[in-house]
């Protein structure tokens, strides 16, 4: 049925259709549906099925994709110019990050990122993650992001994401 309605010209009632089919995605059974659904897409509009999907689907089911489905909408969002749009269907990703699921989707959205965006970037996901999830990152991740972040010049933004990188920090407790 996506290929069917990816097939010519996507209009308006085509894409209203692929919404209906997206928000009724379910994580248990349709397990490459949304992958597959960026494939039957062109490849001048992989970026915009992405951003649509993302877009779609509610927070909890994005929370609960795998994650080759969540690093595939990061590369589709990052391979191009990133409009405002899809850098907030970024954030939606990077806010459904936990640990026990999504080990290295940090890391790997920082190595998506074009050269000249990536301290950017990395604000962009130290200001999206919550205070429980910065505190719960693995120790890597943040050295990386703070790394990233005190590359180059090191604006008040990046330094204030830098100060939440450290406060996020529990030493080790030694008995």
């Amino acid at each position: 049925m996506i290929k069917a309605l990816e097939d010519g010209y996507t209009g308006e009632p085509e894409l209203n259709a692929l919404k209906k089919i997206y928000k009724n995605y379910n994580v248990n059974t349709d397990l490459d549906l949304l992958e597959y659904a960026i494939d039957a897409t062109i490849y001048f509009t992989k970026d915009n099925r992405a951003a649509l999907i993302v877009g779609t689907i509610s927070k909890d089911k994005l929370a609960k994709l795998p994650l080759t489905t969540k690093k595939r909408f990061i590369k589709e969002l990052e391979d191009a110019w990133t409009s405002h749009q899809e850098e907030n269907m970024l954030k939606d990703i990077y806010a459904s990050y936990n640990r026990n699921n999504d080990l290295n989707l940090l890391e790997y959205a920082i190595d998506q990122t074009d050269f000249a965006n990536t301290d950017d970037r990395v604000n962009l996901i130290v200001d999206t993650l919550q205070p429980k999830q910065l505190k719960n990152l693995p120790l890597s991740t943040k050295k990386r992001l703070i790394k990233e972040l005190e590359a180059f010049w090191t604006s008040d933004d990046e330094c204030y994401a830098i100060q939440t990188i450290y406060k996020s920090y529990q030493p080790p407790i030694h008995q």
